[in-house]
């Protein structure tokens, strides 16, 4: 064990990084408990980014430097060619990692990661002068499947395939997060819930648009027409009639501009209550409102629509 408690049962020291990382989830507050790396991690979490700088410091003896990342400073480690963070579940060196949210990669500004379909810049290093990519967050952890981040009343759940952002409730997060982890309720005491009705759950997935060698993905009928549970669409002036395998009719308003369309359903049972496409940057971008009625967070689902999605917009191009 290392003093930070962290078992070297982990092949080596890159490993024990990743696990420490992924293991301990990440507050992100401003004050500092005091404590050294053991009695961090037998706390079970992070209070702060500086906590968690400090027990990855204490596994690998990295060179601690400040860049920027969520919105703000941001520290990170070197070790050689390799660099390494709070919130950050891989160690990153001169090729592609894949971590359980993402591919991550280095380059000359900083670290990239590719999550929905999408290359950001995760953290740019101090030298780069590009300001600071992201927004600040109130809690992030991972899973074996994504990388969960609340922030603005809101969880984000995101992988290399899509993002998930669904209404945050203090029961929400009791159940999936501090009943899983057995973690006390103090925990939570930073996370900002919101004051007024909540958006409904969305999916979005994304796609660089220089694949796409047409100009399809403008076209709001054929998009949904192209929907693997739509048998045909009808247009009736601003509207599109979708009769579906499940034999539903469904009405959707649309309107189209040059940077993409969107549908709003009037009438009939669909899972969306919204579908759009938008050119945002260099990127193609597909949403879709969830129905009242689909729970994202049931086993399997969140997979399920990030796949129906992606392969609708590769169609589309």
């Amino acid at each position: 064990m290392t003093d930070s408690g962290v078992p070297r049962a982990q092949p080596d020291w890159r490993g024990r990084v990743a696990h420490a990382v992924r293991r301990f989830p990440l507050v992100q507050r401003e004050e500092d408990r005091g404590l050294a790396p053991a009695e961090i991690a037998a706390s079970g979490w992070f209070h702060g980014v500086g906590e968690c700088a400090d027990m990855l410091q204490d596994i690998a003896a990295g060179e601690l430097s400040e860049g920027r990342a969520f919105g703000g400073p941001w520290p990170y480690l070197r070790r050689g060619e390799a660099v390494f963070a709070p919130a950050l579940p891989v160690v990153v060196g001169t090729t592609t990692v894949s971590g359980p949210d993402g591919d991550y990669q280095r380059r000359a500004e900083g670290v990239w990661r590719e999550g929905a379909g999408i290359d950001t810049l995760f953290l740019e290093q101090e030298t780069a002068g590009q300001g600071a990519p992201g927004r600040p967050f109130d809690l992030l952890w991972f899973e074996d499947n994504g990388r969960y981040l609340v922030r603005d009343g809101v969880l984000e759940i995101g992988d290399l395939f899509a993002d998930l952002r669904v209404p945050v409730t203090p029961s929400l997060l009791s159940r999936i997060f501090l009943d899983r982890r057995k973690l006390p309720e103090t925990v939570l005491e930073g996370v900002r819930w919101p004051s007024e009705a909540q958006a409904p759950a969305e999916i979005e997935v994304g796609r660089p648009s220089e694949l796409s060698t047409t100009e399809h993905w403008r076209d709001a009928r054929l998009a949904l027409e192209r929907r693997a549970d739509v048998r045909s669409v009808q247009q009736t002036g601003a509207e599109l009639v979708a009769a579906t395998e499940r034999g539903d009719a469904v009405v959707f308003s649309f309107a189209e501009d040059k940077d993409g369309w969107q549908l709003d359903r009037q009438a009939g049972a669909y899972a969306y209550t919204r579908l759009s496409l938008m050119r945002r940057g260099d990127a193609l971008w597909l949403r879709g409102v969830l129905d009242a009625t689909m729970d994202p967070l049931a086993p399997g689902m969140r997979e399920r629509l990030a796949f129906d999605l992606r392969a609708d917009l590769v169609a589309l191009g």
